[in-house]
């Protein structure tokens, strides 16, 4: 959990100093600590086409402080693997919010509603997003000069699934996924609809780190990984389910 507390300033008439922090979390938890005592209720959100009414998202402040809670959407960078602002800027998103904007009081729960506008997505595979939301601690009218104040941001995956995907499925495709090694790259085929996000992934005694594990592999298509010249051995894998759950582990020799 990521927190800083408001801080009062020994210089005068300063504008408040926003530090934009990206909360991150263990995707194990039932609920999700999204930094200075926000906290949510999944990691990860699936909205089947079937959910005509769309699908909601609990959002819990678990402190004696006000928040402002501002949602949006933003597209996922292809290079990263994480949200987007520059990609969203220019690309119309196809779901929408409400509200956008709230007060969220101490001590409070709110829900937000996600749910599909026009803009179109395919129907036989999977299509991913990010629902960014940043909580920035209301101000007091004695701290309104000097002061600096944290912004937390948090990014939550948003799985879309056309009507003849299933809504719970990660588990048993883990073993379809299959490794190709070309010299220093590892080959990652996904034949299944759904975007596959590792939660491990290693060859003999080298492990992938964080910033390789957040490229999904994209449904039906492949991800490349580079990976040092001396590595050798089996490839071990898991998955990371609808829930956040590391799916069991499974194995291929290259």
């Amino acid at each position: 959990m990521l927190f800083i507390p408001l801080l009062p300033l020994n210089v005068g008439r300063l504008c408040a100093l926003l530090i934009l922090l990206t909360a991150f979390f263990h995707p194990a938890y039932a609920r999700i600590q999204a930094g200075g005592g926000i906290e949510l209720d999944v990691t990860r959100v699936i909205f089947s086409e079937k959910d005509k009414n769309g699908v909601t998202l609990k959002v819990h402040n678990k402190t004696d402080n006000v928040f402002l809670l501002q949602a949006q959407f933003k597209a996922v960078d292809p290079s990263t693997g994480l949200a987007s602002g520059s990609v969203a800027a220019i690309q119309p998103m196809p779901f929408i919010v409400t509200p956008p904007l709230s007060r969220l009081e101490a001590h409070s729960e709110l829900v937000l509603r996600i749910r599909r506008n026009e803009v179109p997505l395919s129907d036989k595979k999977e299509s991913v997003y990010f629902i960014s939301l940043r909580t920035i601690p209301a101000q007091k009218r004695e701290e309104k000069t000097n002061y600096v104040a944290m912004v937390v941001v948090t990014n939550l995956k948003v799985f879309f699934r056309p009507y003849r995907l299933k809504k719970r499925v990660i588990d048993a495709l883990s073993a379809e996924v299959r490794f190709l090694r070309n010299k220093n790259r590892l080959i990652v085929k996904n034949p299944t609809p759904y975007w596959l996000t590792f939660a491990s992934l290693q060859i003999g005694h080298f492990h992938f780190d964080n910033d390789h594990l957040r490229l999904m592999v994209p449904p039906q298509g492949e991800r490349v990984y580079r990976i040092p010249d001396r590595v050798s051995g089996e490839v071990k894998w898991e998955l990371m389910d609808e829930d956040g759950w590391k799916t069991e582990i499974k194995r291929q020799e290259l």
